[in-house]
């Protein structure tokens, strides 16, 4: 008899029935992958994860919804018709902890952790410490499947690890041609994995896989082993590739009379870390049977954002389904979960992992870590109380210095109601090197400037006054020449010039000199009596001595 399902599998398989009576080989219940973080102890970029998340988000939003255009290519994703599978297949489309089922299983470039011997045997040539870690899943038709692995460290390059995966069917009853035989019998497959995996320099890392395959159905059962072959590259610190061989010797089974070998499979596989590794992106690219009659391509993606230390949130997306999933990591301790959406129906996944027993030379190297760790945040607590104390001071000498500029523009205003601009131009400089783009002080420096001027002038102005009631009209020019440089429209000033100009004019008996002066006087004030009446009488003189005035304009000429 033969229990079919439908496969997700790309292209049909026929196989023998004679050895695969009973055999339930069904690609139809995938896990997903989830991704371990490389044991970051604090991560305090989350003081700044409000814009982040959201470009996370974004980022991971545009992401699915390119992925997802993989379900309208002609390429298959859900498969309408389909056979038992391809031999071994439990071992390459299912998985082994739930953290990689939220990534759609996209897990080759990482596979750090003890069930990474399920991907790659390269990734546990990352792990300083003893682990051990479990999964277990219910899948479709009451099909058991569960995961357990165990790491040991042999010391900083060499790691030893063992694995152990089972699949069991549920019960199902013999029949024949006519009638049940009221025998139920069940299938049941188990695996177990000795990997050894090496680090050979800060770069490469390799691992081997050897396999021992068991298969039982009913009254038959068989045994095979194979063997496994990865490398991890690291690249970058943000970038790292994975290769794996899986059955690179295949694992050969016989239950009956046929033999069916395991194919190979040829994992490719790269990790992108993004945002200070709380981003993480990881693809693979599976490529079965290669060379032979199937040539099968899988492909898978996932997303991982770690929105704080101890908590992350997955989603992926392959071939045949949609995983999301979230973990909790603590130093020691991580829980993960994950869940399916596939054509037949949802599938969760739970796993748990345990890590213990440091090596000695690991534990040096942790200890010291977390006292740089603990160095660098007391360093960068003390550089911003620093920074605060620098802050208040600063804001202090600002305050003070405004209360300091606006009591000086007080009392600039005050000394300009006292017409003490001495006082407010003294002020105003020092308000000016306080600070040098004040407007307002820039603006009574101007106002203040002029006024000074014209203070200045109006002074000058009542000086040469007073020598010119004296009649000291030598001592009255150079007075208003001066008053005029302080203040050129003051037109007083100009008036009593061109008078005291006249005046000496007339004193030197140049009457043309003086006659012009005086017009200057009148153009300034028309009805300036003082030049009015000395033009009067210099016109008179001009007229009864004529001679003077021409006697005046060749002493002028010569």
């Amino acid at each position: 008899m033969r229990n079919e399902v439908k496969s997700a599998s790309p292209k049909e398989s026929p196989m023998s029935p004679k050895t695969t009576i009973g055999v339930l080989r069904t690609d139809t219940h995938p896990l997903s992958e989830g991704i371990r973080d490389s044991s970051e102890s604090s991560d305090r970029s989350h003081r700044t994860g409000g814009k982040k998340f959201i470009s996370c988000f974004l980022l991971a939003t545009y992401y699915l919804l390119l992925s997802t255009c993989c379900f309208a290519l002609d390429s298959p994703f859900w498969q309408s018709k389909g056979r038992a599978g391809y031999p071994g297949e439990y071992l390459i489309t299912f998985t082994a902890n739930a953290r990689a089922a939220g990534l759609a299983n996209a897990y080759t470039a990482l596979s750090d952790d003890a069930s990474g011997a399920y991907w790659n045997p390269a990734g546990l040539a990352g792990i300083h410490f003893i682990e051990t870690s479990f999964l277990y899943t219910r899948l479709f038709l009451h099909t058991d499947y569960g995961y357990l692995s165990f790491v040991y460290p042999l010391d900083e390059r060499n790691i030893f690890g063992l694995s152990v995966l089972a699949l069991q069917s549920a019960e199902v009853e013999k029949t024949s041609q006519w009638s049940l035989s009221g025998v139920k019998f069940h299938e049941l497959e188990n695996v177990f994995f000795l990997t050894y995996a090496k680090k050979f320099n800060s770069f490469i890392d390799g691992g081997l896989n050897l396999k021992i395959v068991n298969q039982e159905i009913a009254d038959y059962s068989t045994r095979g082993v194979g063997m496994d072959l990865g490398v991890k590259y690291h690249f970058s610190k943000r970038i790292t590739y994975g290769l794996t061989l899986q059955n690179l010797i295949p694992a050969e089974l016989q239950l009956n009379e046929e033999k069916e070998n395991f194919p190979l499979n040829i994992k490719f596989g790269i990790i992108c870390s993004y945002l200070k590794n709380r981003l993480l992106w990881s693809s693979d690219l599976n490529l079965l049977d290669p060379f032979g009659k199937y040539k099968v391509f899988y492909w898978s993606s996932g997303v991982e954002y770690k929105i704080f230390p101890l908590f992350v949130l997955r989603v992926g997306i392959s071939y045949k389904e949609i995983a999301a999933g979230f973990g909790l990591k603590t130093n020691n301790f991580n829980f993960d979960y994950a869940v399916s959406l596939h054509r037949i129906d949802l599938t969760h996944r739970l796993s748990v992992a345990y890590r213990y027993g440091f090596l000695p030379y690991q534990e040096e190297k942790r200890l010291k870590e977390e006292k740089e760790t603990w160095q660098k945040e007391k360093k960068a607590d003390e550089e911003k109380l620093d920074g605060e104390k620098k802050k208040i001071l600063l804001e202090k000498e600002r305050i003070a210095k405004e209360q300091e500029i606006t009591t000086g523009l007080i009392l600039v205003k005050k000394y300009l109601e006292e017409k003490n601009y001495q006082e407010a131009q003294k002020e105003l400089e020092r308000i000016l090197t306080l600070d040098p783009t004040n407007k307002e002080a820039k603006i009574l420096n101007r106002e203040v400037d002029e006024l000074s001027r014209k203070d200045l002038a109006e002074k000058s102005y009542f000086l040469a006054k007073n020598f010119y009631e004296k009649k000291f009209y030598s001592r009255v020019l150079e007075t208003l020449k001066k008053a005029l440089e302080y203040y050129p429209e003051h037109e007083k000033a100009k008036i009593l010039y061109f008078l005291a100009q006249g005046q000496v004019y007339l004193a030197e008996r140049k009457y043309s000199e003086a006659k012009e002066a005086f017009f200057e006087v009148l153009k300034l004030d028309p009805k300036e009596e003082e030049a009015t009446t000395l033009l009067r009488r210099l016109q008179t003189i001009l007229e009864f001595y004529p001679s003077e005035g021409q006697s005046s304009q060749k002493e002028q000429k010569q």
